[in-house]
């Protein structure tokens, strides 16, 4: 699944789960090192935030994560 839905065997893109411009995931990097997410509130999107080991929610509405592969190849799916 990408930003752009599935593409079928027909080589034909199936958008039943696209998503929107304001629904993409920001990425950034905080003074500490830890990546900042931002992202809308897709169950989806946050139970794959929610399953990383040692995520944090900051008062200002991110998710701070670890800036380790480990913590990071999970949101790819």
């Amino acid at each position: 699944m990408s930003i752009f839905g599935d593409m079928d065997s027909g080589g034909e893109y199936d958008d039943s789960e696209l998503y929107l411009p304001s629904q993409y995931v920001v990425l950034g990097y905080a003074e500490n090192g830890d990546v900042i997410v931002e992202s809308p509130y897709i169950e989806k999107w946050i139970g794959a935030i929610r399953s990383v080991l040692d995520r944090r929610w900051h008062a200002t509405k991110y998710w701070l994560i670890p800036a380790q592969m480990s913590a990071i190849l999970p949101l790819r799916s």
